[in-house]
């Protein structure tokens, strides 16, 4: 039996905050009703989850909910490969507890040995991923020709962002912030909320889910703000005794009848800096999964060879990876136009008061006091190129308006140098690099050479694709 997908529809416009005392069952059936708002496409109640698929979602969605990729860039290569590390292999430990069939995911049988809190863990990085599973049957509601093309986790969005917040907390915090935005192919937005658990929990958290899901009133890019298409709690059945099931519930926002709540945001992120966050993930994640050189065999089609890098990996039961030689090339540049915006959006959103002064040096000095205060971190990179220090010099920094922030920042980025370069220059490089490599891979799934047909590709640009046992269930 193929995977099952069920789907919730909120009957009204609005619907009350979820209670303490409330019981989430009833609670979802009195606001939330089962027939579609629309008559779009229908929804995909059942269907075949393949082997490949998972390893995607995995890629996407593996790893910690609070780990921002700020902190990333301020570790050392010892300390970024060891982190990979051990995020590959809490991955591999996911996957290797699903059994993937034409039957649709269950839990292999050892599941009932593992430890309740261990369990508790492998049960959210199972409904993260399964998240990913739900996007892609979502979507297709809103035009058949719909599909998900970037799916990004907190930690990859949340840096480049600046986020209009009421109370003015940090956003990255608790549960302030969605676990994924998902960028359509119409290049429509939508945020999701990951549960996962077994059947006694399946209620109370789609109800806390969707109080999460519906704080996001508008996302986007610097100037392109407006209310995600949908915004979805998607809760994953994980049980010993059954197949993984998965429930969507979709509390939209109303543009028509904004109600602003203390912990409503609006998410503003800059599209070069966002860019960047997500090659360097890739980056990373082919460093930390590449074991082996590619064997001859394996060789891709002749139109990449020129183009990509390739490996093999022993992950997964056996995996082959491909990424554009081009981030490879360009990763210290890459690295460095990453830190330095990454911490001006960081200091951008957590200070207020700071102005800078016409003097480039005393400007300087204190945007690099700030940030080792704001920051905590002694060994964060200085601002010290010339080209930076000329443009930081010739822009006051808004005092408290959030989005007026957010447009400095963006006008930052598309002005300033790194190197010979210009960032916008080099994003916009990368971004045609990714997006060919990316529709190359694409061209030969499915072909004549059997080695393509499980290939998938992240929203970095990378593909990944399973040989051996693997290749049957796929």
């Amino acid at each position: 039996m193929p995977t099952k997908f069920s789907y919730w529809y909120l009957k009204g416009r609005s619907f009350p905050k979820f209670e303490r005392g409330d019981k989430p069952k009833e609670y979802l059936e009195q606001w939330f009703t089962t027939r579609p708002r629309t008559k779009g496409n229908p929804p995909v109640h059942e269907d075949d989850v393949t082997a490949s698929e998972v390893l995607e979602a995995g890629l996407a969605a593996g790893y910690g909910k609070e780990s921002t990729w700020s902190r990333t860039l301020l570790m050392s290569k010892p300390e970024r490969t060891s982190l990979y590390g051990y995020l590959r292999r809490r991955l591999q430990a996911t996957y290797e507890c699903l059994e993937i069939s034409a039957d649709g995911i269950a839990l292999k049988s050892f599941w009932r040995g593992i430890e309740p809190s261990e369990k508790a863990s492998l049960s959210f990085a199972i409904g993260s991923l399964a998240a990913l599973l739900g996007a892609r049957r979502w979507v297709i509601q809103f035009g058949q020709d719909r599909t998900v093309k970037r799916f990004l986790h907190a930690r990859l969005f949340v840096d480049p962002a600046i986020v209009k917040h009421p109370l003015g907390k940090i956003p990255t915090d608790g549960d302030s912030m969605p676990d994924f935005l998902v960028e359509d192919s119409a290049g429509e937005w939508h945020v999701f909320e990951a549960k996962g658990g077994d059947h006694g929990n399946r209620w109370r958290q789609l109800a806390q889910g969707v109080q999460q899901a519906k704080r996001v009133k508008r996302v986007g890019p610097v100037g392109a703000l407006k209310a995600p298409e949908s915004a979805v709690c998607v809760q994953t059945v994980v049980a010993k005794s059954s197949t993984l099931e998965l429930t969507l519930v979709d509390p939209p926002s109303d543009p028509t009848h904004p109600v602003e709540g203390p912990d409503d945001v609006d998410i503003s992120f800059v599209s070069e800096l966002l860019e960047l966050s997500i090659i360097l993930d890739t980056i990373e994640w082919f460093g930390c999964l590449r074991d082996l050189p590619m064997p001859d065999e394996f060789v891709p089609a002749a139109s990449l060879r020129m183009t990509t890098a390739t490996a093999r990996s022993r992950a997964f039961g056996g995996l082959l990876l491909a990424v554009p030689h081009e981030y490879l090339d360009r990763e210290a540049q890459i690295r460095k136009a990453a830190r330095m915006l990454t911490t001006l959006a960081r200091l951008l959103q957590g200070l207020n008061g700071l102005d800078l002064v016409d003097d480039a040096e005393q400007s300087v000095q204190r945007l690099n006091g700030a940030a080792r205060a704001r920051l905590n971190n002694p060994h964060l990179a200085e601002l010290d190129d010339e080209d930076a220090l000329r443009q930081i010099a010739s822009i006051r920094l808004p005092d408290r308006d959030v989005f007026a922030r957010a447009v400095w920042l963006d006008e930052f980025v598309k002005n300033i140098h790194i190197g010979n370069d210009r960032v916008v220059d080099l994003v916009s490089r990368l971004k045609s690099v990714r997006e060919e490599a990316t529709a190359e891979f694409l061209k030969h799934r499915g072909g004549e050479d059997p080695m393509w047909a499980s290939v998938v590709v992240t929203s970095g640009g990378m593909a990944a694709w399973l040989y051996g046992d693997h290749e049957k269930q796929s």
